[in-house]
C-alpha cells in the first residue's frame, strides 16, 4: 500500500489555523505610533511630530474578510474529510489484495499435496 502524500498528518493543523482565521478576520489592525525629528529651522527649534495611525477599511471589508475566513475554514474541513475518506479506501483495497493473495495461496498449497 502507498500512501500519497504527507497531507492526512497535517489536516487538522490546517483546519485549526483555518477555524483562528475566523476570530482575526475582520478586526481593525493594531494602531501604529509615529515619532518624527525634522531638520532644525532658523529658530534652531527642531519640529517633531508625534502620532497614531489606525487602518480602516471601506465598508463592508470586514464582514466579507470574515466571510472568507469562514470559506476558507470549511475548505479545510471538507479537505480532511477527504483526506481520510482516501485513507480508508487504501486501507480496505490493501486488505481486499491480502485476503487474494491469501486464497491464491491457500489454494495453490491444496493443489501441491
Amino acid at each position: 500500500m502507498v500512501v500519497s502524500g504527507s497531507g492526512g498528518r497535517f489536516a487538522g493543523r490546517d483546519f485549526d489555523a483555518a477555524v483562528h482565521k475566523i476570530g482575526t478576520a475582520g478586526v481593525l489592525a493594531d494602531p501604529t505610533l509615529i515619532l518624527e525629528a525634522w531638520d532644525v529651522n532658523r529658530q534652531g527649534v527642531g519640529q517633531r511630530r508625534i502620532g497614531l495611525e489606525q487602518e480602516v477599511k471601506l465598508w463592508g471589508k470586514y464582514g466579507l474578510e470574515r466571510n472568507i475566513a469562514q470559506a476558507d475554514a470549511e475548505a479545510e474541513k471538507f479537505q480532511g474529510r477527504a483526506t481520510v475518506t482516501e485513507l480508508i479506501a487504501q486501507v480496505i483495497a490493501t486488505h481486499g489484495e491480502y485476503n487474494a493473495a491469501y486464497d491464491v495461496g491457500r489454494s495453490a498449497g491444496r493443489h501441491q499435496g
